[in-house]
């Protein structure tokens, strides 16, 4: 369980494995996204840069604009996640 807020904003740059196994990593801009796929097989899309790790869940939002938040994600919901650039 996380005990603090972890802002993604504060990163400059992510680590990831590819779809052909090999680390890379990415710059954090405005423009990167994250894809979320829960066990239900649902997604959810937002930007990684209002990603916050709170509790043992992820929130963010689906915009930078105004305040759309997405329902928190519980990690154990959680089977896989995409970091899209």
């Amino acid at each position: 369980m996380a005990t603090d807020n972890v802002k993604g904003n504060d990163l400059e740059k992510v680590k990831c494995i590819d779809k052909n196994g090999k680390e890379i990593e990415l710059p954090v801009t405005n423009r990167t996204g994250v894809k979320i796929t829960k066990t239900d097989n649902s997604k959810t899309t937002f930007y990684f840069n209002t990603l916050l790790i709170k509790d043992s869940s992820i929130v963010g939002s689906k915009t930078h604009f105004f305040n759309a938040k997405i329902k928190p994600i519980k990690f154990s919901d959680i089977i896989k996640i995409e970091i899209m650039k």
